[in-house]
């Protein structure tokens, strides 16, 4: 049970990746279209956002696969707090912009890359609840 729920949080980890990965590149590319400086700050905040969240998921994809390996951790379990709090704050940022809770000035943006992405989000959410449960098992 330990390693199908490994499994479906891996796949979700990759699937989100690719798609937190992608939407960086394509809002460079996309600005770079457009014609738009990426001094605009919509489009900076996106870049963030999206890199930061690539860069979490990788360290969550690198837990999951340490916690099958006879790897030997210290400080994995403040690593795995500081994942925990950086993937909740993130997601918190999609949900307050998918919500109207910030405003965000571009439509483009809002219609792509928030409204329409708002399905990673639950994704990563899921797969860290998977990952909470594999490594609660572990302990146990």
């Amino acid at each position: 049970m330990r390693g199908l729920m490994a499994i479906i949080s891996g796949l979700l980890i990759v699937t989100c990746l690719v798609a937190y990965g992608g939407i960086g590149i394509n809002i460079i590319f996309f600005a770079a279209d457009r014609g738009i400086s990426l001094g605009n700050m919509s489009y900076r905040v996106l870049g963030i956002y999206s890199l930061a969240m690539t860069l979490v998921l990788t360290s969550l994809a690198f837990l999951l696969i340490a916690e099958f390996n006879k790897w030997k951790l210290r400080q994995s379990r403040s690593l795995f707090y500081v994942v925990v709090t950086s993937i909740f704050l993130l997601i918190s940022a999609h949900f307050l912009a998918y919500l109207n809770m910030t405003r965000v000035a571009d439509v483009e943006i809002r219609e792509w890359f928030i409204d329409g992405a708002i399905y990673y989000p639950l994704a990563v959410f899921a797969a860290l609840m998977l990952f909470t449960v594999v490594r609660w098992l572990a302990c146990k």
